[in-house]
């Protein structure tokens, strides 16, 4: 029973029969609308918005039937539909099946089967509904990335490119999917990254970067960096997860920089004098060739040496530990000037005069000393001249200080991170499809198992009387503990048994998902349960662990900041990068909101961004996603500014509310936008045929007519000029337009000829013509143009269609009588069902259950035939089969007795098997009814035999024995009357033998 109450809306036009259905609903914990045609259950569903299913009839009499009536439904609601009719064509199933893919259930299934169905319409629901949620939001996530990402098949042919990627290599997206990553590779560097790619696919490394150069379609280069991921599938490799990054301006910047800093350099070791740097401490951390040579030592010993300690007499020591601790407190833009004297590492003494500088870094703050200084010990220079020299020093100092401040900046511009995306968790489950459902009985007493054909036909067994042992074998090694631990349960009280397992069926080997559930008999000692084949349903979950695995993978890879906000503003999720982008960690961003007053916000051209138009709140105003929004973010703990490109989308719930606010950023400080062009060039040939009796035109690849001659023209009343240039959509339906491009296509493919017939909708009539494509192929073997030509075959087709109108006019009405019969049964057995609910007297209710079932039988014959080759010849073994489980259920005691059937099978005709349907309804009726009365189990055999032209059908059960009193000849039953009447119309003879139970003869002659 479900555990929450459901409603379900039940459209059915036959008022007895949907009476009958809503009953039987209501038993097994339903809610029960009612809808007698399909215009009032489109009506009901803005009525009653709880509807949770439909249960859908598809003959609903006049006005639009069933299939219709979905199709409205679907439109605007979004409910499971499960479609309830006595149709069991193929085709009808069919159609039902490109509506919704919820079920069909036969009308005559018991309730166990349409409650089971409804439960998997439920679960497919469901799953259905969080499969569309996490696609749309990968989807989202791929297309609106703001780097170039692209998937790439393991033969290096590109799968699937982001809009960044194709604006990146200016390629269109229809383009690309016919190259390879080669090929927008640069030559030179193809080989670049293929060692640490093998190392990729064989799992030594799980992620590699690297940098190369690329050509675009317009034959630029531009610089990239490119991470790229391995994805597999099963275990295996499936394909590469690539991102790519321009650095042009990067790589330009590079270049130029180490240009600078060999300039630098140069410039420091052509210096005649000492030129050093120091940090705060006084420890040496840059020395040029004239002060390793002017001061002893050779490169680059000196590096790391305190300067104070290892060169000044040791009487000034304390004395220069103090200016430079005062000298860091000073006005740090001015350049200061002093003279004492060093010791040089031969130990000799030195006079020096010093020039010396603060270094700062790009915030202003104290980094070391810069100094210059210059020997003149053994120099006597005059004021004048010495004075000149120190100016031109000073001139030389500024100009390193402006050189050593360039190179910090740009250094600082290159100091641009990697960014990684954390995963995010979202777990996608798969949908299930509607399963096959069948029944078993476990005999405690015998330990052998019986099952209905749905459970043979999901186990691939057919169970009679198999031993328990047997059936045990058929599960997974790995499962069949379990299964005798819950069996052992089960029996035992003490749990339930509802469990999931494999199966590998015998006959051909192939791995089933069971899912089984039982119920323990202890007066009858058996065990009956029900089975469902879910394999779909784990294909479905399978599919859906792979859709995350991509998601994940992907998701792990961009390089991109992420921020997903609640529909208030408040942070729920961040990323790596987007902490190192803002400069606040996870846990201070989350639950921040939009308006913080922490956040600074500014627009392109630096003033302050009003909160209206921060991205979140335009997207939380306007309910559209944002693209390339440019905004500066001032950092709450740094108070530095970052330029960020942002895009983000909003995430709506199934009511068009917001429900999360997703964005992406990244650092577009060095990216350069990329313009694309595009150029077209097309081939014109021209091949004029204008004396054939055919209707003859030319076309190029694109379908645009290029030539066409009179025949053509005059069909449709116009002059050929009047088609060059126009295309098959601007002459004919987008349908038809559709077709004849397909076809033209593959000529230009294949370069082979395309035979087909063709429609030609005209005002006042459709003309039918056969017509073949054949390839206009140049010297260089390029199909460049297809000529056609086309036979009016408009008179041959009229009569075709006419005849097969008339056969299906023909099938068409068979299949409405048969329905209308079958209806008319189903409602005759309904009503007599529904009396016999009501009846308060025992003998009349028995009548009415008796009367039902001799219905039913007539109704599994009818529809045997229905669906056998001819309308009056059937196997008995197929109507028997049927006939003999469908009495035996219909008993509540049906569960505790055992039904053996071995049938040799003959043929007999609609009137025959008619009388013996009815025979065998009343022996087994009887059999159930009276012969085990008393008994916790019982068994019933059905037996049929030929010999020449003799049969004889035997029913025999071991139950309590006919009294002998009881004679079919002379009894009072109206049961035994009616199998006397018809045994003697049958031209038969019956006997009845006694002894362990209760065995009835019926003999006949057959043709």
């Amino acid at each position: 029973m479900p555990v929450q109450k459901k409603t379900i809306l039940l459209v059915e036009d036959e008022a007895i029969i949907a009476t009958a259905e809503k009953m039987s609903l209501e038993m097994y914990g339903y809610s029960v609308v009612l809808a007698s045609n399909g215009e009032k259950a489109v009506e009901v569903l803005g009525t009653y918005p709880e509807i949770d299913l439909i249960l859908m009839d598809i003959n609903l009499g006049n006005g639009i039937d069933g299939t219709e009536a979905a199709e409205i439904i679907l439109k605007d609601y979004d409910v499971p539909i499960l479609f309830l009719s006595s149709h069991s064509e193929r085709e009808v199933v069919e159609r039902t099946e490109k509506i919704t893919s919820y079920g069909y259930v036969l009308k005559n299934s018991s309730i166990t089967v349409l409650d089971a169905s409804i439960k998997m319409a439920f679960k497919l629901f469901e799953a259905n509904y969080r499969l569309e949620t996490s696609e749309e939001y990968f989807r989202h996530s791929f297309e609106n990335a703001a780097l170039g990402v692209c998937y790439v098949g393991m033969d290096g042919k590109f799968q699937k490119t982001n809009h960044a990627f194709q604006n990146m290599v200016g390629y269109t997206e229809e383009e690309i999917i016919n190259l390879g990553f080669n090929d927008i590779t640069h030559p030179e560097d193809r080989s670049i990254g293929l060692g640490v790619l093998k190392q990729l696919v064989g799992g030594e490394i799980s992620k590699i970067f690297f940098k190369k150069r690329y050509v675009r379609k317009d034959k630029n280069v531009f610089w990239a960096t490119v991470s790229t991921s391995l994805v597999k599938s099963k275990g295996q490799p499936n394909h590469f997860i690539i991102q790519i990054i321009d650095i042009t301006e990067q790589k330009q910047a590079e270049d130029a920089l180490r240009e600078s800093k060999e300039t630098a350099e140069m410039m420091l070791n052509v210096a005649a004098e000492i030129i050093m740097s120091e940090d705060l401490e006084g420890n040496i951390t840059m020395l040029n060739d004239s002060g390793y040579k002017i001061l002893g030592y050779e490169s680059p010993e000196l590096i790391g040496k305190n300067y104070i300690e290892t060169f000044l007499p040791e009487e000034i020591r304390v004395d220069m530990h103090a200016y430079y601790s005062k000298r860091k407190t000073e006005d740090q833009s001015k350049v200061d000037t002093h003279q004492y004297a060093i010791v040089t590492k031969p130990g000799e003494k030195k006079t020096i005069y010093w020039r010396n500088a603060i270094i700062k870094d790009t915030q202003g703050i104290p980094m070391g000393f810069l100094s210059s200084g210059q020997d003149i010990t053994e120099r006597k220079l005059a004021e004048i001249a010495l004075q000149g020299k120190n100016e031109e020093y000073a001139v030389l100092n500024e100009e390193l200080n402006s050189t050593t401040e360039e190179l910090q900046i740009q250094n600082e511009a290159l100091n641009v991170k990697e960014i990684k995306l954390r995963e995010n968790e979202r777990r996608l489950t798969q949908a299930e499809k509607v399963a096959k459902i069948g029944y078993w009985i476990l005999d405690l007493d015998t330990m052998t198992m019986s099952a209905s054909d749905g459970a043979n036909d999901i186990y691939g067994v057919n169970f009679k009387k198999t031993s328990l042992v047997e059936v045990q074998k058929i599960p997974l090694l790995e499962y069949r503990p379990t299964l005798d631990k819950a069996l052992a349960d089960l029996v035992a009280g003490q749990a339930p048994y509802d469990l999931e397992f494999k199966i590998r069926r015998p006959h051909d080997g192939v791995i089933v998902d069971i899912h089984s559930a039982a119920t323990f008999d202890k007066n009858a000692n058996t065990v009956f349960g029900v089975i469902q084949d879910v394999t779909e349903r784990a294909r479905t979950e399978e599919a859906l662990r792979q859709s995350e695995k991509r998601y994940r993978g992907f998701l792990a890879n961009l390089d991109d900041g992420i921020i997903v906000h609640a529909p208030d503003t408040s942070i729920i999720m961040s990323n790596q990068r987007a902490s190192e982008l803002l400069g606040l960690s996870e846990q201070q961003l989350k639950g921040m909101e939009a308006i913080d007053p922490a956040w600074k916000f500014l627009a392109e051209d630096s003033s302050p961004l009003p909160q209206s138009e921060y991205p979140v709140n335009r997207i939380l105003a306007f309910k559209k996603p944002i693209k390339d929004c440019l905004v500066g973010i001032c950092r709450p703990v740094t108070c530095d500014i970052v330029w960020v490109m942002v895009n983000g989308f909003p995430v709506m719930d199934d009511k068009g509310q917001i429900s999360e606010i997703l964005t992406s950023f990244n650092d577009i400080t060095q990216r350069k936008k990329i313009e694309e062009s595009l150029r077209e060039s097309e081939l014109k040939y021209r091949s004029l045929i204008e004396s054939s009796s055919d209707a003859i035109f030319c076309v190029d690849q694109n379908g645009e007519y290029k030539f066409a001659n009179y025949l053509f023209a005059s069909t449709f009343g116009k002059t050929a000029d009047f088609f060059i240039g126009k295309t098959f959509w601007d002459i004919y339906p987008k349908e038809h337009a559709d077709y004849r491009y397909e076809a033209t296509k593959r000529v230009f493919k294949t370069g082979k000829s395309e035979s087909l017939e063709v429609e030609v909708p005209l005002p006042d009539k459709t003309l039918y013509f056969y017509a073949t494509a054949n390839p206009i192929i140049d010297e260089t073997g390029t199909v460049i143009l297809s000529l056609t030509h086309a036979v009016d075959i408009t008179e041959r087709k009229i009569a075709e269609e006419k005849i097969k109108s008339l056969l299906a006019e023909k099938e068409l009405i068979l299949k409405e009588v048969h329905h209308r019969i079958k209806n008319n049964m189903n409602t005759m057995m309904s009503l007599l069902s529904l009396q016999a609910g009501n009846a308060k007297d025992r003998f009349a209710k028995e009548a009415l259950e008796d009367a039902e079932n001799r219905m039913h039988s007539m109704g599994i014959l009818y529809d045997k035939l229905y669906q056998s080759v001819g309308f009056n010849l059937l196997s008995v073994e197929k109507y028997l089969t049927t006939l003999v489980d469908e009495v035996v259920q219909n008993f509540p005691n049906s569960q505790m007795v055992r039904v053996e059937k071995s049938f040799q099978d003959f043929i007999l005709d609609a009137n025959h098997l008619q009388l013996l349907g009815i025979i065998i309804n009343e022996l087994l009726t009887n059999c159930m009814k009276y012969a085990f009365t008393g008994r916790t189990s019982g068994l019933i055999t059905v037996v049929t035999t030929t010999i020449d032209k003799h049969a004889a059908i035997t029913v025999q059960d071991n139950g309590n024995g006919m009294p002998g009193s009881v004679s079919v000849d002379e009894s009072n039953g109206f049961g035994l009357q009616l199998v006397m009447a018809l045994t003697r119309q049958l031209g038969a003879t019956i006997r009845i033998e006694r002894g362990n139970g209760t065995k009835v003869v019926l003999e006949f002659s057959i043709q």
